[in-house]
């Protein structure tokens, strides 16, 4: 084997271990984009989307994660943010109502109420506005956020695609939200999304939570659990 081979195969996603503990991403990877390449490898060879896993066991795990933000929404009753799926991303459940969010220039606006959707220029669906049933969010009434992100890890420090819309939205939604209850933002990723620690930098808006579908983690022990799974402290 030559050594770029080596250094390949160094790089591949380990099947081996548990996906009921944070996995650990090889030390070898210098970058932000290496390390999305990496998950998204461990992602694909996942029983999560991998289609040549079995139907059932596929459904299981996506209903058991459904299940956990069903239960959170439950716990925490009024506006919560969401989104709409995009590859190998958690599809959100149906049963609840979300608002979700278009891009407008540089940053993320929220609409709920509505029906009708379009695929934006970056392969995402969002509000498609000539509906007039949707309706702006008014920021100060949300009670949560569920998040979505490339990797996440124990601390709530999350990686995401890397365009920084969630960054700045959630910024902007912390500094409006100052002087009133600070809405829960949790991140919602697949076992495999969930790793020992995410590279952050100084401005990146740290989570409440993450919720996938084997482990849960919370920064805050009085912090309701969403499923079984293990806590983490910060």
């Amino acid at each position: 084997m030559t050594e770029a081979s080596q250094q390949t195969s160094k790089l591949q996603p380990s099947m081996a271990s548990s996906l009921d503990v944070p996995g650990q991403a090889p030390a070898g990877l210098a970058s932000k984009a290496e390390l999305r390449r990496w998950i998204h490898q461990r992602i694909s060879h996942s029983s999560a989307v991998n289609s040549n896993s079995p139907a059932a066991d596929r459904a299981s795990r996506l209903n058991e994660l459904q299940a956990r933000v069903e239960r959170l929404l439950a716990m925490h009753p009024g506006l919560w943010l969401g989104y709409r799926a995009k590859d190998h991303e958690v599809a959100l459940p149906t049963s609840v109502t979300l608002a979700y969010p278009r891009v407008e220039g540089e940053r993320l606006d929220f609409w709920v109420g509505g029906r009708e959707l379009a695929v934006s220029r970056y392969g995402v669906e969002e509000p498609d506005l000539q509906d007039s049933s949707w309706r702006a969010v008014d920021l100060s009434q949300v009670v949560g956020v569920l998040v979505p992100g490339i990797a996440f890890d124990v601390l709530g420090q999350r990686l995401g695609r890397g365009g920084g819309y969630y960054d700045r939205f959630l910024r902007e939604l912390l500094l409006k939200r100052t002087s009133v209850s600070r809405p829960l933002m949790v991140g919602v990723g697949w076992a495999e999304q969930l790793i020992d620690q995410v590279p952050t930098e100084e401005h990146d808006v740290i989570l409440d939570g993450v919720l996938t579908d084997r482990p849960t983690i919370w920064r805050f022990a009085a912090a309701p659990s969403a499923g079984a799974g293990k806590k983490g402290g910060r």
